[in-house]
């Protein structure tokens, strides 16, 4: 494995980069700068060293099949475009390939932008959870619409990933607050007061799942619950991209855990420390998923991946 495929793979593992699209993007540029440098061999030991380096970037984080479907996006691309190829015409294809999918997660981003800012309505509360680049897109486009409206969000430890949505919304000049996680579900209830009711919560996704459900970052699952006792819509921010598609034959998505360090760096010895990363919420939960679709149900999500990213299912040969 080559220096430049450690170093991404480092990146992502220590959450210097995070979030599934940022991961994405760093997995597909660092198979662009690998074709480069493998294009000195044979087209053979390209394509088999490039096979071989995709499936490292795949696994640096399981818990993002975002990362995966593009690579396997890649890979079918290749297989069907640089059949019979020379090995500068299948380099070629490579980063055609990447641009594609590339240009893709763009165009998505916008409509599902547009889409989402729709449901955002003058005078609401808007609430959101960690940081999620389409959240972020729909709340700006919103915003960017002259709609009159406040943003709470939660700091997200234990990396504090809410501070970057804070910041992020600070410098567009948005009403932005902040509460501590332990105090969202109360925010979001009736008992913290009229003033303080959200009127609407979007949430992003780093997995989808056949039935619907998603896997997000930890304190979505409470969020989601409280919002369904209070009547509150939660609507999930995501391209269908980010489906797993072994949730078609299985219904268990592992949950990473995450280093105790992270909690407290320098905690008692002998102390256990449960660091989840992610958590699940139940279709049920969800009004709506805004995707590259427009709106749709949970229930939808099956039908939709199937018919429009059928080779997600395919094996790489």
């Amino acid at each position: 494995m080559d220096q430049t495929t450690k170093q991404a793979i480092n990146k992502i593992q220590s959450m210097e980069v995070q979030g599934a699209t940022q991961i994405t993007n760093i997995v597909l540029k660092t198979l662009q700068k690998e074709g480069e440098i493998q294009s000195k061999k044979s087209k053979v030991q390209y394509l088999k060293a490039l096979k071989s380096i995709g499936a490292a970037l795949e696994q640096a984080r399981p818990t993002e099949p975002l990362a995966r479907n593009a690579v396997q996006f890649v890979f079918h691309y290749l297989e069907h475009m640089a059949r019979g190829k020379s090995l500068a015409e299948t380099h070629q294809v490579l980063n055609k390939a990447i641009n594609l999918f590339t240009k893709l997660l763009k165009h998505q981003e916008q409509k599902i932008a547009e889409a989402g800012s729709k449901l955002i309505r003058r005078n609401m509360h808007v609430f959101t959870h960690c940081h999620s680049s389409m959240v972020e897109e729909i709340i700006l486009a919103a915003y960017q619409k002259k709609k009159n409206f406040k943003v709470f969000c939660t700091e997200t430890r234990p990396l504090y990933q809410g501070r970057i949505t804070a910041r992020n919304l600070l410098k567009k000049k948005l009403d932005v607050t902040m509460v501590v996680d332990s105090a969202a579900d109360f925010l979001i209830s009736r008992a913290s007061g009229k003033e303080l009711m959200m009127d609407i919560i979007f949430i992003g996704a780093d997995v989808i799942t056949s039935g619907g459900s998603v896997i997000n970052k930890i304190g979505s699952f409470g969020i989601a619950q409280v919002a369904r006792a209070e009547k509150v819509p939660v609507y999930v921010a995501t391209s269908l991209l980010k489906i797993d598609p072994e949730t078609f034959t299985k219904r268990y998505v592992a949950i990473e855990m995450r280093d105790r360090k992270e909690v407290w760096p320098q905690g008692p010895k002998g102390l256990k420390i449960i660091n989840f990363a992610f958590d699940r919420i139940p279709a049920r939960l969800i009004k709506g998923i805004v995707c590259e679709f427009g709106v749709i149900k949970p229930r939808q999500v099956a039908s939709l991946v199937q018919q429009y990213y059928p080779w997600i299912f395919q094996p790489i040969k």
